[in-house]
């Protein structure tokens, strides 16, 4: 008797549990494989974005500071130390730049600069916070891949954190060490 949209699958067997189990693993199987390929062709995209950026960042000439982006994801630009990273969960770049180390003896005034900062969204996009290992205060974001693929949209990403950087460190709000 031939019902439903698929007039075949009402006439033919039901799969064994075998064929079902097989059935499934094969499709798993090539999920993975496909997840996998996903994956690599990521890690290659960010890849040749550090490349594209350390040749307009740090010039085409191989160096100190041209091995260090390729390797470490790691950038000076305005003064400020930038780094890179792939987050394959969310298939974006992050970017955490360094504000400064905050004064000993206004760092509570100083983390609830960042938190007000933070809840009220002063500056949309980024988020501020403290390094887990140095202490050193960060600003940072995270960029769709999608955008950050295209060399112009990343360099005028990193010109304006940067930059905005520069002004949180010259204002009176965050009390820093100051360098040197």
């Amino acid at each position: 008797m031939t019902t439903g949209v698929f007039p075949d699958a009402a006439d033919a067997p039901a799969p064994t549990e075998e064929e079902a189990l097989a059935a499934l693993e094969g499709l798993l199987a090539s999920l993975s494989a496909q997840g996998g390929q996903a994956a690599a062709a990521a890690r290659e995209d960010f890849q040749g974005l550090l490349a594209d950026l350390a040749g307009a960042l740090t010039g085409a000439a191989a160096g100190a500071a041209h091995d260090d982006a390729l390797r470490e994801g790691r950038f000076v630009l305005n003064e400020c130390i930038v780094i890179l990273r792939h987050n394959p969960g969310h298939d974006a770049v992050d970017l955490f730049c360094d504000i400064g180390l905050p004064d000993p003896h206004g760092v509570e005034r100083a983390y609830r600069v960042l938190l007000e900062w933070n809840l009220r969204r002063f500056h949309p996009g980024l988020w501020f916070g403290v390094h887990p290992d140095s202490g050193r205060l960060v600003a940072t974001l995270s960029l769709p891949m999608a955008l950050a693929a295209r060399q112009m949209v990343a360099l005028a990403t990193l010109e304006a954190v940067t930059r905005l950087v520069l002004q949180l460190r010259e204002g009176r709000e965050l009390p820093l060490v100051s360098p040197g």
